[in-house]
């Protein structure tokens, strides 16, 4: 990547959900599952030099499909075409048990009374980041 860019190296990351997630709460892997795959930000600097981050918030109406993009759509996690397009739901085990959970929770009002609140926000962070690598400003010496 550092070999054949010319200018930047930009990349989409993930560095936690962070504590607003609450489908951690019916599906507690997915933390430790998608924490497996990605590098922390000071990993990403010793691999690529020094970096800028910036904070991606996810709008409440995002249509893409990864896994935080429905944060204010809770049912829309027990759609199987809405999982299926999240790589991480592949990697969980006992599925079912959770989504019963989920679907329990969204029917008689629990989820509301713990989780309502965030149908107010418009945006959230949820450990996206943009992580930009300058090659001038790593290249300047110190």
């Amino acid at each position: 990547m550092l070999r054949v860019t010319t200018e930047k190296v930009i990349l989409f990351t993930w560095i936690g959900y962070g504590n607003d997630f609450w489908l951690e709460e019916y599906i507690p892997e997915i933390c430790g599952i998608d924490k497996a795959l990605f590098p922390t930000l000071m990993e990403m600097e010793k691999m690529i030099g020094p970096i800028t981050v910036e904070t991606v918030e996810i709008p409440y109406n995002c249509t893409d499909g990864f896994m935080c993009a429905y944060w204010r759509r809770p049912k829309s996690y027990l759609d199987s075409d809405v999982r299926k397009a999240i790589s991480t739901f592949s990697r969980v085990n006992e599925l079912q048990k959770s989504l019963q959970n989920l679907d329990a929770d969204l029917s008689n009002g629990i989820w509301d009374k713990k989780y309502g609140h965030l149908l107010m926000k418009e945006s959230m962070d949820f450990g996206y980041r943009v992580v930009v690598r300058n090659k001038e400003i790593a290249q300047q010496p110190n």
